[in-house]
């Protein structure tokens, strides 16, 4: 097994090699999950790895004669947790797990080590532990969720991975549950009279990027993290424009909805969907965040149940919308269910140390 690192491409255009780790993401994913929602372009990894203002990414692929096998892509944040590295680990489905993921291991933990990096996060697909009560869980450090035991969570135990953290992986569909939204949109508006709400699809408005960027770097912190080592991100109005324009460089148009305190002006919660072009049917629900200072206001609900009425403008051709949260976060995940979310699968949250 030979393992290259992926050069990064210069016009952010997708090579060779990076074409094929996008065709082996999308016989991964569409194994596991039985459809291309999550699948990313070989034009949006290739701007992705292009990409590398904010963090480093070291992309490692590896091959077996002139067939890739694997890959691992790591995230190297530069202007917080300079010491962690995220990882993303892809195997072709129809080869053995160990030797790929172990020679890929051995060769990011070298490279790693390069460049400082002294905590490893992954993040990896399992079977919800819910749906099969005649297995035996793996339960999380948290004590919230499960996961049915397989290939990839016993390596990743044999590797020095502590199973972290349950984030369940819940989809919507729309048109099922469409018609339970004005009644939820009525109770709301009871308890949110002193805000109003905001939404816009792109880059985000001059005027708004600092105060997005406040509720951006509380978002990093107040949602449970259980053991992992994550530091509040610095974020200020220019990394959001590069946020939003590395989305839309990627082929994915961000669609945002806030909620704005009316007596002092500020921007106190926010929501992002994400609308990948060469998926029409799906859309990625990433941040959602409601200041501290102004829960118990439903703003939650609010800023997420205006952004479904702007995708209904839209881009009504979505059915589907796929969503993470922490299994501990119990206010969220209650918004999502009343909304029609169904779990689907988990992602667990690994650590290592090194």
């Amino acid at each position: 097994m030979k393992v290259t690192e992926i050069a990064a491409p210069a016009d952010a255009q997708p090579t060779p090699v990076i074409e094929a780790v996008a065709a082996l993401h999308r016989r991964e994913m569409t194994d596991f999950f039985g459809n291309d929602d999550l699948v990313e372009g070989p034009e949006a990894m290739a701007g992705h790895l292009a990409a590398q203002t904010t963090a480093r990414r070291v992309w490692l692929a590896a091959h077996e004669g002139d067939e890739l096998r694997g890959a691992a892509l790591s995230t190297l944040p530069l202007r917080d947790n300079t010491t962690v590295a995220e990882v993303g680990l892809g195997v072709d489905p129809d080869r053995e797990l160990t030797p790929i993921v172990t020679a890929l291991w051995e060769a990011l933990t070298e490279r790693l080590a390069d460049e400082g990096r002294t905590v490893v996060q992954l993040w990896q697909m399992h079977r919800d532990a819910s749906t099969d009560p005649q297995v035996e869980p793996l339960v999380p450090a948290t004590g919230s969720g499960a996961i049915v035991p397989d290939r990839w969570s016993e390596l990743l135990g044999e590797l020095g991975f502590t199973f972290e953290q349950a984030e369940r992986h819940s989809v919507l569909d729309i048109e099922r549950h469409r018609d339970d939204w004005p009644a939820l949109a009525a109770e709301v508006a009871r308890h949110s009279e002193g805000y109003e709400l905001l939404t816009w699809s792109g880059a985000t408005a001059d005027e708004l990027l600092g105060p997005l960027a406040q509720l951006r770097s509380r978002m990093s912190v107040d949602v449970p993290s259980g053991g992992l080592e994550l530091e509040e991100e610095d974020w200020d109005a220019e990394r959001v424009r590069l946020r939003d324009g590395l989305a839309i460089s990627k082929g994915r148009t961000p669609l945002y909805a806030a909620a704005r305190h009316r007596d002092s002006g500020e921007l106190v919660a926010y929501t992002e969907l994400e609308l990948p072009s060469d998926h029409p049917q799906a859309a990625w629900q990433e941040d959602t965040l409601v200041h501290a200072a102004h829960r118990g206001h439903r703003l939650g609900m609010a800023v997420k149940l205006a952004n479904l009425d702007q995708l209904a403008r839209i881009a009504a051709h979505v059915q589907r919308i796929h969503t993470w949260n922490a299994d501990e976060n119990e206010w969220m995940l209650a918004i999502n269910v009343a909304l029609g979310f169904a779990p689907v699968s988990v992602e667990g949250a690994w650590q290592r140390r090194l």
